[in-house]
């Protein structure tokens, strides 16, 4: 009422805590890009994220329209105050220097919590390769838990296949680019062991295509995919989050982080900005929300 911004806020508070609902985890953890954090893939694809561009909603009144510096001020705003909400809950907030938050989760994901039932909640496919038993991927756009037989069934590609299948196909999103005029239709037509029950390579996928070739095969699927070696090659190192390509010191910093006891839920804090930004309308009942929200995550916090 006062026309500052808090929807970011509030939107962002209300879906953790309906995640927190929904699945009652031990643990949550929130993860942010660190600064400098695309500068290892942009040193090996300089065109990895570039020209993304801030957009405006065109369909605002025109008096409600704000310049492209005003609204990223506004965005900046409502982060910082976000993060200091977010330091009032008892959960987990991650950002490391130096590497993107798709490195963090994967590093936390593979290796810290590699016997927990995890879930990520992310609308970005490129956590889908980290499906396994134990970890699932929660897109809130579609509103899907991802596992292995759904994401099988939407994709139809088996998931010890699926990183390779991103590799060939890109990432328009991160502005990388794939095997022009591989599509998976032509690809599960032509290169059926992608459908099998083993892992495949690169190497694996290149050799395939040039036996076929060496057979005696007209189809241009097969030399496309030879010819493009070393974008698929670049593609996996892009888009890997198994390998964690980051040094030592940044994985302890990452291991400390996550191993640092659980905040304790602070209702004062928290209620003393939920009344100054007059948030009363996102969230009516607070005590309420905050009770139901964060009682299990705040009985496994310590002092």
């Amino acid at each position: 009422e006062d026309g500052l911004h808090i929807g970011g806020i509030t939107g962002f508070i209300r879906s953790v805590g309906a995640l927190i609902r929904q699945y009652n985890p031990t643990r949550c953890i929130i993860v942010f890009d660190g600064k400098n954090g695309s500068a290892r893939r942009k040193k090996l694809y300089p065109e990895y994220k570039a020209g993304r561009s801030f957009s405006i909603n065109v369909n605002r009144a025109e008096h409600m329209k704000q310049s492209e510096d005003k609204e990223m001020e506004s965005m900046r705003l409502q982060f910082a105050r976000l993060s200091m909400y977010l330091q009032a809950l008892p959960i987990s907030v991650l950002s490391v220097d130096g590497i993107e938050a798709d490195d963090a989760i994967g590093y936390i994901a593979t290796e810290l919590y590699k016997e927990s039932e995890i879930i990520i909640s992310s609308m970005d496919k490129d956590f889908l390769h980290l499906i396994t038993d134990k970890v699932k991927v929660w897109s809130p756009v579609k509103k899907k838990l991802y596992d292995k037989e759904r994401l099988l069934e939407e994709y139809k590609i088996p998931i010890q296949n699926f990183l390779l299948w991103r590799t060939i196909d890109g990432d328009t999103s991160d502005k990388i680019g794939g095997v022009k005029g591989v599509g998976i239709k032509s690809l599960i037509a032509k290169v059926p062991i992608i459908l099998e029950d083993k892992a495949l390579s690169v190497t694996d996928l290149i050799n395939y295509a040039k036996q076929q070739i060496t057979d005696g095969s007209k189809y241009a699927v097969y030399k496309k995919i030879v010819d493009s070696e070393d974008i698929l090659n670049r593609n996996t190192t892009l888009m890997d989050l198994t390998a964690n390509n980051f040094n030592g010191n940044t994985k302890m910093k990452v291991q400390r982080l996550v191993e640092q006891d659980i905040p304790i839920l602070n209702r004062i804090d928290f209620r003393k900005m939920f009344t100054v930004d007059k948030m009363f309308n996102a969230i009516p009942n607070l005590d309420g929300w905050l009770t139901s929200t964060f009682n299990t995550l705040d009985a496994f916090g310590k002092k």
